[in-house]
């Protein structure tokens, strides 16, 4: 296995083709840093660590990806990549960068360091608003994710009991914790007829008690998101209050974390979808990767969100009739840095 000769950290701004809007923020660009190793052989490996949403500035996170990358150099990659814990979520972009290096390497893709079966193609949902949901339907896409929670819960079942779905579409609705208990049991009440798959943070302060008793009430699954950290992954697998997580793998410590998080979710009966965070290209595709090591059994994930973007640090996967293909070796995609 080759030695770690270099690593680098490299900012970029990425604008929106039109801003992205969630409970409490509006996002117009995302701004982030590309981690770059490579080997002695010549081999480089990538990872991305993008800001959350609702954070305006940097706070350290470039200095702390480079000494976490620079403190790799001359070390063996496969035992670099075994010592190296990620704590902080930035880190997350160093081990990718490690893991890509190593499947680039072994001339794989990188889902199958995990699951040497996994599919090299998965299925995606969609992202659309109300008037969205027919163009998106007509690309090919059968799961459609909309943003619900920012208006009066009557009025946006009112809007989503009004849409003329195209047939076989499955909505999922993620509410980012907006309602208290009452406003989401009402707004569930309301939706109970439509071909709603899930619905992610349906509460403003969830608990196990109020989610598992929410999810009584439904025969919708309800999904954990931004939540699971703050309740405790193990112990929301142990409890199971819903019957969905979304996994993003920079705040639930990396892709190996992520990965056993989800193994230990599924034996337990839960099904795991894995998203992204409008990151680049590169962290898209880390996600798509440990999507199809997860779950490439057709269920959609949440990764296309490339076409958000004006501007992107490398050629994103292409999504093709709601599928997005992983192709070639680690993970498939090279910025030109």
């Amino acid at each position: 296995m080759s030695r770690i000769v270099t690593a680098r950290v490299v900012p970029y701004d990425l604008p929106l083709k039109r801003p992205w809007r969630m409970s409490g923020a509006e996002v117009r660009s995302r701004r982030g840093w590309l981690v770059v190793v490579e080997t002695a052989g010549g081999l480089r490996g990538f990872g991305d660590y993008v800001l959350p949403p609702t954070q305006g500035e940097p706070a350290g996170e470039e200095d702390a990806l480079r000494r976490l990358a620079q403190g790799r150099v001359g070390l063996d990659l496969a035992l670099s990549c075994e010592d190296l814990t990620v704590i902080a979520p930035a880190g997350w972009a160093v081990e990718c960068a490690l893991l890509d290096a190593m499947a680039r390497e072994r001339n794989l893709p990188l889902c199958r360091l995990f699951d040497a079966e996994a599919p090299t193609r998965v299925a995606v949902n969609a992202v659309a608003e109300a008037d969205g949901v027919t163009s998106a339907a007509g690309r090919g896409y059968r799961v459609i994710k909309m943003k619900v929670g920012k208006a009066d819960p009557s009025e946006e079942a009112t809007m989503l009991t009004a849409l003329d779905l195209p047939a076989g579409i499955r909505l999922r609705l993620d509410a980012n914790r907006a309602w208290s208990w009452d406003d989401a049991s009402h707004f569930l009440d309301r939706i109970a007829g439509l071909p709603v798959e899930s619905l992610e943070e349906p509460l403003r302060e969830p608990t196990m008690a109020g989610l598992a008793a929410l999810q009584r009430r439904t025969t919708i699954d309800l999904a954990l998101d931004e939540s699971l950290p703050s309740l405790g992954p193990l112990r929301v697998i142990e409890e199971a209050p819903v019957r969905r997580l979304v996994l993003k793998p920079a705040g639930l410590g990396g892709l190996r974390a992520s990965y056993a998080l989800a193994s230990a979710a599924k034996a337990a009966g839960m099904t795991c979808v894995v998203t992204s965070a409008l990151d680049s290209a590169v962290g898209v595709a880390a996600a798509a990767h440990l999507a199809a090591a997860v779950d490439g059994s057709g269920l959609a994930h949440g990764l296309a969100t490339a076409e958000w973007l004006a501007a992107d640090v490398a050629q994103a996967h292409s999504v093709r009739g709601g599928w997005m293909d992983l192709g070639g070796r680690g993970l498939g995609v090279t910025p030109e840095i």
